[in-house]
C-alpha cells in the first residue's frame, strides 16, 4: 500500500504499487475488499476523496484518474 483515502462515506481506498485502487468497507470486524479498480500503468502515487462521491487517483504514469465512487 502506498497511499489511503478515506470517503466521506467511510469508504476506505488504497493506492499500490501493483498499479491498483482497492476500495474497502469500513468494519469494526474488520476492512473488507469490495473491488478493484484498475487502469494507472504504474504505481498509485496518491489519493483525494471527494465530497461528491468521486474519487481521483494520480499516477507514476503522470496520469490522474476519476472514479465514481
Amino acid at each position: 500500500v502506498r497511499c489511503l483515502a478515506v470517503g466521506w462515506d467511510g469508504t476506505l481506498y488504497s493506492g499500490s504499487i501493483d498499479k491498483t485502487v482497492r476500495v474497502w468497507t469500513d468494519r469494526t470486524d474488520g476492512s473488507r475488499l469490495i473491488r478493484t479498480l484498475e487502469g494507472h500503468t504504474d504505481i498509485v502515487w496518491s489519493l483525494a476523496a471527494s465530497t461528491n462521491g468521486k474519487l481521483y487517483s494520480s499516477s507514476v504514469d503522470m496520469t490522474i484518474r476519476v472514479w465514481s465512487a
